[in-house]
């Protein structure tokens, strides 16, 4: 996989390889902390999340890149295929069997510890593709077969808002 970011609002782009080459990476987001350092985070086909500091970036585009990147999570191999982190603090990654995953900055490092949420879903062969908020209170997950979750607790807790799109 490799990361591209601009620093120039678009206008040129720098990459950074991930791993291998052909190792897919997934879903890309960004998070301030207090202290103004920005953080990348991505998830991969392996159930993992790895991040590595923006300004790292820049020499990891001539370094290899499993010394610029560190895994901050792995859920024993299943796929994560969207992780969001809000500017409060609060990371959410989702994937295969709605897999969801919370992270809350606590640290100077952030997001380096992850729990296990119980989506209570009973959904045949289930997956959550994608996590958002707007407000870093407020979680939507999306899936397969029109699966939309909603949190209004910061990711804690999840209920099913009904969709009319089920196949």
């Amino acid at each position: 996989g490799v990361v591209a970011w601009s620093n120039t609002s678009g206008h040129s782009w720098k990459r950074s390889i991930f791993q291998e080459r052909s190792r897919p990476l997934l879903d890309v987001t960004s998070f301030r902390t207090t202290a103004g350092a920005i953080y990348v985070l991505v998830t991969t086909d392996k159930g993992e999340v790895f991040s590595i500091l923006l300004t790292s970036l820049h020499r990891c585009s001539t370094l290899p890149s499993i010394q610029c990147w560190t895994r901050i999570y792995t859920n024993n191999g299943l796929r994560l295929n969207s992780v969001f982190a809000s500017k409060q603090g609060v990371a959410i990654a989702v994937g295969k069997g709605t897999s969801i995953y919370k992270s809350i900055n606590a640290t100077s490092t952030p997001f380096t510890s992850w729990n296990s949420i119980n989506s209570n879903m009973s959904v045949e062969a289930p997956v959550l593709n994608g996590v958002s908020s707007f407000d870093g209170i407020v979680f939507i997950a999306v899936g397969t077969g029109g699966l939309i979750l909603r949190s209004a607790d910061k990711g804690a807790t999840w209920s099913t808002i009904e969709s009319n799109t089920k196949m």
